[in-house]
Formats: C-alpha cells, sequence, structure tokens
C-alpha cells in the first residue's frame, strides 16, 4: 500500500470542446463558460480531485468530486443529509465466486469552523456470489440506489453521495445515465458518485473507504474459512447467497 508521505495538492479542471475565454463561477460551481464567439455555455467537463505524482511520472488521483470546485470534499459532503461510502471484495470459494459488498452510512458536520467530523453509525453487508466478474462493485452501488429509492422518507431528486474506489473513468457516463449501473438501474437525480481510491495510506475521505474494505475482507475471509459468518443481525451462509449468474 501506497503510504501517505507524498506531497498532495487539490486541482480543478476544467474542458470544453470549443475554445473559451472567460469563466463564470457561483457557489463553488462552474455558472458557464464564455466562447470566442460570446456566447455563453455550460462546460462539457469540470471536476476537482486531490493528486500527486509518483516516481514513474504519472499522475495519481486520491480522490474526485464531479461538477464542482470542491476544495475540501469533507466539506462537500456536510451538504448531504447522508452519504455513503462503500467497497466490494469477491474471492473463489469453493465453486462458487462469493462477494460482500460492505456500505457505510455516514454523516459529515463541521464540528469548528474549518473542522469536519464524519459520523458513521451503521454499516450494512451485502453478500452475493457468481456475479459477472468486474460488475461486483456496480451491484453494490444499485442494490444501495434500491434501498434508498424504496425508503418512504425518500424524496426524487434529494441529494446522495456515493463514495467509491470503482470505475473512475465511468463516473460522468453513470451520473449522466449513459451507462446503467445494473440492468435498468440508474443512478438516479440528485445523486452522485465521488471517487476515493483505497491505496493512498488513508488520505480525507478515502480513510472511509479503506473501513468498508477492512469490514468486506473480515467477512469474506470468514466465509471462506467457515462457510458462514456474522453480521450485525444475521449471519450468512454461502449457500444462501443470492446467485447472480446467468440463467
Amino acid at each position: 500500500m501506497e503510504t501517505d508521505q507524498r506531497p498532495k495538492t487539490r486541482y480543478a479542471y476544467l474542458g470544453h470542446e470549443e475554445r473559451f475565454d472567460s469563466v463564470e463561477i457561483g457557489n463553488g460551481q462552474v455558472q458557464g463558460v464564455r466562447l470566442y464567439t460570446g456566447e455563453w455555455v455550460k462546460p462539457q467537463a469540470f471536476f476537482s480531485q486531490t493528486e500527486y505524482s509518483r516516481a514513474s511520472g504519472k499522475t495519481k488521483v486520491v480522490n474526485r468530486v464531479l461538477n464542482s470546485f470542491a476544495v475540501d470534499p469533507a466539506a462537500y459532503l456536510t451538504e448531504c443529509g447522508a452519504f455513503y461510502a462503500i467497497d466490494t471484495n469477491t474471492r473463489q470459494i469453493g465453486e462458487n465466486r462469493v462477494s460482500v459488498g460492505c456500505i457505510l452510512e455516514c454523516f459529515a458536520h463541521f464540528t469548528s469552523e474549518r473542522q469536519v467530523t464524519v459520523d458513521f453509525p451503521r454499516w450494512f453487508i451485502t453478500p452475493f456470489k457468481n456475479c459477472e466478474p468486474g460488475l461486483e462493485e456496480r451491484h453494490t452501488w444499485a442494490v444501495l440506489v434500491r434501498l434508498i429509492t424504496a425508503s418512504p422518507v425518500y424524496k426524487v431528486g434529494q441529494r446522495v453521495a456515493i463514495v467509491t474506489d470503482h470505475d473512475l473513468n465511468n463516473h460522468a457516463r453513470f451520473q449522466r445515465k449513459d451507462l446503467p449501473l445494473e440492468g435498468d438501474t440508474y443512478l438516479p437525480e440528485g445523486f452522485e458518485l465521488i471517487y476515493a481510491s483505497t491505496d493512498t495510506g488513508g488520505h480525507e475521505i478515502n480513510r472511509l473507504v479503506m473501513e468498508c474494505d477492512k469490514r468486506s475482507s473480515q467477512v469474506l475471509r470468514q466465509l471462506g474459512e467457515t462457510g458462514t459468518a456474522p453480521t450485525e443481525g444475521a449471519t450468512i451462509e454461502i449457500g444462501a447467497l443470492p446467485d447472480l449468474r446467468a440463467k
């Protein structure tokens, strides 16, 4: 695992297919860019991220927030009522590819003018087996989306952030609804994906995803050793897990 010793910097990136000469920013959001023709339009892409340069010279993304110049990701998340950190691990156990997703329900709030505290009072385990390789994390996202939107207190368009270390290059496509999370399940209006790598030594909000990784790995290891694993309120067994293999 990479340590947290390398200097890290927060950058904002903005892009549009046509040349522009001015940017309008308000409340941490890009309101528009002015093209050389004088027309103001919404930019096609902008995001803020923490990054550093590897020894090879390549850039390592620590975390990224789309469509916002978020100086501090944790402070940015105080604007959500609740947000969710997720990680999913998979291993072959006997004849099954067993996956365990861990979801932390998190609440960020200011404890001083510049200090943000994140509480995560509840966590959920979502075990399943024989998912198509590479789609395990997306299945856990879809499970979470269906749980939230099925709640009687859910309001269409409410703001929900999902913090994950998976599929960074497709986050914008998921948010534009160009890609489904799974089947006919898309990221609903108001939901957003925030990237946070688990291999950067516990920097900022990344620690939350690392906690999910640890808890998921613990359950998966116990399933491999005994075929069962106790979780909060239940004991899970490999034989009883939802089987997602194509019929």
